[in-house]
């Protein structure tokens, strides 16, 4: 995990959210992360059991993105063997660009 990142993160947590310090371990963080609100979702890849996301969440002042995976079906995707990228956490900025999007619609 980016250590920018994982020393933000770990200061709001302490200051904002009052978690105690002993509960700052890389897998609370990741929890944290992944049980955010995401702001921002896209497919990027799917697999036999699970669609491959980026997702962009805000804490505080900073957007976070980061990989993720969802199923459709009962079991969630690490369930079926998916593997969060601790790597994938990245810092993010919002960019407004324009996109065309086709419907096809019956005659």
């Amino acid at each position: 995990m980016n250590e920018n990142i994982k020393t933000y993160i770990t200061n709001y947590l302490i200051n904002v959210e009052n978690w105690p310090e002993e509960d700052i371990i890389e897998k609370n963080i990741i929890d944290y992360l992944s049980e955010t609100e995401p702001i921002y979702e896209e497919d990027i890849g799917s697999s036999r059991w699970w669609m491959n996301t980026f997702r962009v969440i805000e804490i505080g002042d900073l957007l976070i993105g980061f990989e993720w995976a969802t199923t459709t079906g009962d079991n969630n995707a690490r369930d079926m063997g998916w593997e969060f990228d601790p790597k994938s956490i990245c810092e993010v900025e919002k960019k407004e660009t324009i996109k065309v999007i086709t419907e096809y619609i019956k005659k």
